[in-house]
């Protein structure tokens, strides 16, 4: 399946490439599972299982999220997080890149994406850390 670069998606990874130098990957990554696990921000816990948390507390709609760096690429990540909807057509995934305007959307939120390139470019750089572990290799 080829995947079409959205104006959101290509506006996701143009606010990636021009962010200040000094911040680390690292800080990016840890900013980035904050965000997502942040009920006011991503949320992502409310439908999905986040690797570390307690599975009583989290959602089971969407997939785990364990490993999801391995299964998907930075591309589709980026998608995913800007507008679901558009890579995956019926997905009850938030578009957090798209203008918001739906009446469950607070108002002081309407008209505005629900989470900002930066905040989306971290939760897509936490998501991409997140790999399967490796299976090791029996000598024989």
């Amino acid at each position: 399946m080829a995947l079409k670069a959205t104006p959101a998606a290509l506006a996701l990874a143009l606010a990636i490439s021009l962010e200040p130098l000094a911040v680390t990957e690292d800080a990016r990554i840890a900013d980035g599972a904050r965000l997502a696990a942040d009920p006011q921000a991503g949320d992502c816990g409310i439908c999905h299982h986040l690797p570390g948390h307690d599975a009583r507390d989290q959602g089971t709609v969407g997939p785990p999220l364990a490993g999801v760096g391995s299964r998907l690429d930075r591309a589709t990540l980026e998608a995913l997080m800007t507008d679901a909807r558009a890579l995956r057509p019926g997905s009850i995934m938030p578009r957090y890149g798209v203008s918001a305007t739906a009446p469950r959307v607070p108002g002081v939120l309407q008209g505005e994406a629900l989470l900002s390139p930066s905040e989306r470019a971290a939760i897509v750089a936490w998501l991409e850390s997140l790999k399967a572990p490796t299976q090791a290799t029996p000598h024989g």
